[in-house]
């Protein structure tokens, strides 16, 4: 679990700041945090926070100065909003985009598992379909879940689409706002199997 720094009393935050809406056309120019007053060469109604690179995640997140300390401009979001201090849990972005600081698209991961699993598709997997591999010792699709301990396997499937609906299936099965699992769309699942190909014959 991450060792995040403990962030200001809410009181503090408020103070200093206000949460405005992000538009998309503004991702990446504004953190979503706004500073209520001027001082020094800051000005008040200005964008709070700079945008920075992190080599270790491999991505650009948002950090505010508060009181000589940086912070990560989306947990101070999300405890000015919910009222809800993260604590040692992780505020993740529903939709993997940091420079979306939405309050609407914040959450808690409280256990990791979203991090661990917040990505449409792992670097191994060739099938375009998330959840799904090729398994070449039994020559067929494979569908499972990954969980930050053990995978649980759903099945092998001669057709892609099939294990895509499956783990579709498994994944709603599994899905909580802690847990959250993306899905497939079916339609953009393109399979060769012999199934397949009939029932593309068959409609033409």
């Amino acid at each position: 679990m991450p060792n995040h720094k403990p962030l200001p009393c809410l009181s503090r935050l408020t103070e200093l700041f206000s949460v405005v809406e992000i538009q998309p056309s503004e991702f990446g120019l504004c953190s979503g945090l706004i500073w209520k007053f001027s001082r020094g060469c800051r000005k008040a109604g200005s964008v709070a926070g700079t945008r920075k690179y992190d080599r270790r995640k491999d991505r650009y997140d948002w950090y505010v100065r508060i009181d000589h300390t940086s912070y990560v401009v989306a947990r101070v979001i999300y405890y000015i909003v919910h009222k809800v201090d993260p604590g040692t849990s992780t505020v993740d972005h529903w939709d993997r985009n940091t420079d979306n600081n939405n309050s609407c698209n914040l959450r808690l991961d409280c256990t990791g598992e979203i991090q661990h699993k917040n990505v449409d598709k792992r670097s191994s997997n060739t099938s375009g379909a998330v959840g799904v591999t090729w398994h070449k010792a039994s020559n067929k699709w494979r569908a499972r879940l990954h969980s930050k301990f053990t995978p649980l396997y759903v099945g092998y499937f001669t057709c892609k689409k099939e294990a895509a609906l499956a783990y579709n299936n498994a994944a709603l099965l599994y899905n909580s706002g802690v847990c959250y699992r993306p899905l497939n769309d079916l339609q953009s699942v393109s399979c060769d199997c012999r199934l397949c190909s009939d029932h593309i014959s068959n409609t033409q």
